[in-house]
């Protein structure tokens, strides 16, 4: 039969049930992967492997190359088949040897060692056959006290910090060159609406209107098919695109690269879309040395961006505050607890 082993992976960069479902269908597909369970909201993977295919490491691996981040939680998988025991009361190598010897002729107990110098005892056990508490029993009847080593209930990985710092970044770049080119913009949406009414109400000719177009200083041509409402709205996109879409892109890759897509993957296709089609528009028109300046969408990345990103700080923000919540809530739980046995007609024994 194989050997199945249990290791709980801390997965960041999850931001839906897209995600999740997205490492849990690539994950099952791989050698040595028994089942997973990703908790968005925990930011936590639940693998069960088989030990001699693959490691945890490796696992991790696995869903960074998916574009999530991810590192083994070490300490998660205390309590599952492993245990760790103050024992009280031991005096030599006589006491230690005592304890381990017992321990392994019980059913169900895997591995033990004593440290006596620290006190302390290691033990692996199938949770199938044996519980701590019948651990714990073992040793009480030969004359020991013990308890269980106390744990770190702070769970520090739920903190969204880095990813509430990442989405801000964005968010600020791409609001910064975002404003000129809103403005620009408007600007130019004002000025048409003004033409169109001097255009109906003093019944000028076409020629008119465009030669009273083109004498408008943002559509003064820099170079013939460049104007300076082109040039600029291009150098206003380009940081936008490579900085405030850093992040869009890396994920985007990373997803396409597994044959799948997602929202970024989305993002990305809109954006580049509209700024690629921009500038082979420009560089088309100045090759044609075109006197009519071509209509172009440098806009439209800075925009986008702008409110994507801030979406998604907004949602870390939130999922911040959820999780510091759920953060308190694990910190408050009980590190000890009274068994109370009761006896035919629930008399306490």
């Amino acid at each position: 039969s194989r050997t199945i082993s249990k290791c709980y992976v801390q997965v960041t960069g999850m931001t839906c049930a897209s995600c999740v479902a997205n490492i849990e269908r690539n994950l099952r597909q791989e050698d040595g992967i028994h089942s997973i369970l990703v908790a968005l909201m925990a930011g936590k993977a639940e693998v069960r492997y088989n030990p001699a295919v693959i490691h945890p490491a490796a696992i991790a691996e696995l869903i960074r190359e998916l574009g999530f981040g991810a590192t083994v939680m070490e300490n998660c998988g205390e309590g599952d088949g492993i245990l760790e025991l103050v024992v009280r009361g031991m005096t030599c190598a006589s006491c230690v040897h005592k304890i381990e010897s017992t321990l392994m002729k019980t059913n169900g107990v895997l591995y033990c060692s004593v440290a006596l110098a620290t006190n302390k005892a290691h033990i692996k056990y199938d949770p199938e056959a044996i519980g701590p508490r019948d651990v714990i029993q073992v040793i009480k009847d030969l004359g020991f006290t013990t308890s269980l080593v106390k744990k770190d209930r702070s769970a520090s990985h739920l903190d969204h910090k880095q990813e509430i710092r990442q989405w801000k970044r964005s968010f600020v770049v791409s609001l910064v060159f975002c404003i000129p080119v809103m403005g620009l913009m408007i600007y130019m949406m004002v000025m048409d609406s003004q033409l169109s009414h001097a255009h109906a109400h003093h019944n000028m000719s076409t020629e008119e209107m465009e030669a009273l177009h083109s004498s408008m200083a943002l559509e003064y041509q820099l170079l013939p098919g460049l104007s300076v409402m082109n040039f600029l709205s291009f150098l206003l996109c380009v940081p936008v695109q490579v900085f405030g879409g850093w992040h869009f892109y890396i994920q985007a890759s990373r997803a396409l690269r597994h044959n799948t897509a997602n929202m970024d993957v989305l993002v990305v296709l809109a954006t580049s879309i509209a700024f690629l089609y921009s500038f082979i528009i420009l560089l088309v028109a100045m090759a044609e040395r075109a006197k009519v300046n071509p209509v172009t969408f440098f806009d439209t990345p800075p925009m986008l961006f702008v409110f994507i990103s801030l979406g998604r700080w907004l949602e870390h923000v939130a999922k911040g505050k959820t999780s510091e919540a759920l953060a308190r809530l694990i910190s408050l739980q009980a590190t000890e607890a009274t068994i109370v046995t009761l006896g035919p007609d629930n008399v306490l024994l």
